[in-house]
């Protein structure tokens, strides 16, 4: 969740031309006390004027997701005021969203040297550490703010995030109905305590809440994504069908329904618009190593041996623990004449807990 706070305040600078002596003339204490006021307020609302210019230009930097550039602008403002605890927020949501959460999480505790009750800095400096996997200081974070506000609904949706990244999923569903009951129309919180529950195996349930949430708002195209693989553990194929189209009608870019609708459209025997499916998700991500396995897998059905074992190696170097995909280079190579190749191949696949590996080593391998 990007959060970032705007404020664009115009400041005029208030001259003051007050009716002192006359030039030449000397001053009393009181007047010269009087005119290094003025002074004074005229040099500080100057300042506040340059840091409100630059942290305005870096909002509009932020909104074209110029992160570095936003960085810059914010910088200048914390050079010129560095009291602004809303620019170095601002920067802190930068850093955030280029993955750099050492420096985020620096300008988030800046935040709070300055104003301790800033709950929205203790949220993202909890959700740096959920990046970094390290879950207890995420956790710390989010009961702190629980503290300060016991209706944060963005907290208590955190905390469920930790527990589902834990896999302790009827805990995480505690934490994603506590949010749902303070923000009724939290989709996200519907969405994940769906995905919990299919973690769990309750498809019926976990569908009920994947379809509240897309109701909140449709425009998410992962709540589609999700809706499609749980109808497909229902055995509901055209529904998955269906909700995979709708996940790609908005967001045409979602490699990972594109992998999903192959998937499905190969459980159906139609194996070359699956193909077609798996070349798009590749072609949007190069990296996504489950749809080089699953296009492999055509390749196999097709005879083509040679492309199946060329996207099996790419799928294994980006991810080396996938079984299936030694399992499917090592069929491969044994149709190639490579039989030593095969069984390697075969015996990571049952090192890595796929049962089948252990068959195939069993019936072909000595």
């Amino acid at each position: 969740m990007k959060r970032i706070f705007y404020l664009t305040v115009a400041l005029s600078v208030w001259m003051l031309s007050p009716c002192l002596a006359q030039d030449g003339a000397e001053l009393t204490e009181e007047e010269q006390r009087f005119r290094d006021s003025i002074a004074n307020i005229n040099l500080q609302s100057k300042v506040s004027a340059e840091a409100m210019q630059a942290y305005n230009d870096g909002i509009e930097q932020f909104k074209l997701e110029k992160y570095n550039e936003a960085i810059g602008f914010y910088s200048k403002s914390i050079e010129v005021n560095s009291d602004f605890s809303d620019a170095f927020y601002n920067r802190g949501v930068c850093f955030f969203e280029l993955k750099q959460f050492d420096k985020a999480v620096a300008d988030f505790d800046n935040v709070l040297g300055i104003n301790p009750d800033y709950v929205r800095a203790v949220v993202k400096k909890g959700e740096c550490y959920i990046k970094e996997g390290n879950y207890p200081q995420a956790e710390g974070q989010f009961m702190k703010v629980l503290e300060m506000e016991p209706n944060n609904a963005s907290a208590a949706y955190n905390l469920g995030t930790i527990n589902f990244l834990k896999g302790d999923y009827e805990i995480a569903i505690v934490n994603f109905t506590k949010a749902i009951s303070i923000k009724g129309d939290y989709a996200e919180a519907y969405n994940d305590r769906g995905s919990c529950k299919r973690q769990l195996k309750k498809y019926t349930e976990a569908l009920t809440d994947y379809t509240k949430a897309v109701s909140i708002n449709g425009k998410l195209a992962f709540i589609h994504n999700n809706i499609g693989s749980t109808k497909k553990k229902l055995k509901d194929l055209n529904g998955a069908l269906i909700a995979y189209d709708k996940a790609i009608a908005v967001d045409g870019k979602f490699y990972m329904a594109y992998n999903n609708r192959g998937s499905l459209l190969f459980d159906k025997g139609n194996y070359k618009e699956a193909k077609n499916n798996f070349s798009k998700a590749l072609e949007l991500n190069s990296n996504y190593a489950l749809s080089y396995n699953n296009r492999a897998a055509i390749h196999i059905i097709d005879e083509n041996f040679k492309k199946a074992v060329a996207d099996l190696d790419k799928s294994i170097k980006i991810d080396p623990s996938n079984a299936r995909s030694y399992l499917n280079r090592g069929i491969a190579k044994e149709m190639l004449r490579d039989p030593a190749g095969a069984c390697a191949d075969w015996a990571k696949a049952k090192e890595l807990g796929l049962s089948r590996g252990k068959y195939y080593m069993m019936n072909d391998c000595q």
